[in-house]
């Protein structure tokens, strides 16, 4: 995974909607994208935080995919991805997950 992945994962919070989450974060990381690799200009923010983005959605999908709606799914579409595996907790695999966060993620599903 990416450094760009890991940082996104560990900072958006993946109990919101992409287009629900502050702005000013995605800018956030941006900016420590840019002194973290010391990049002078801004000619990659668009494509940076684009991919940004779209590694939230694929994230939050995955999470409710493997997690929240695990025995819904038919085996044909569940995750054959070597990262997948078959533990019932998120918190083993990625680390960083805050419990609060993924408990108002189950809540607003439930809600929906």
């Amino acid at each position: 995974m990416s450094f760009i992945g890991v940082e996104v994962k560990k900072t958006v919070p993946y109990n919101k909607v992409v287009k629900h989450v502050n702005p000013k974060l995605y800018e956030d990381l941006w900016e420590y994208a840019k002194a973290t690799w010391n990049i002078t200009d801004d000619r990659g923010k668009t494509v940076t935080l684009s991919k940004v983005k779209s590694i939230m959605m694929k994230f939050r999908y995955k999470l409710r995919k493997n997690y929240v709606y695990k025995d819904e799914s038919p085996d044909k579409h569940k995750d054959k991805t070597p990262e997948n595996d078959t533990s019932n907790d998120p918190f083993e695999k990625y680390d960083y997950l805050d419990s609060w966060n993924f408990g108002v993620l189950l809540l607003l599903l439930l809600i929906v």
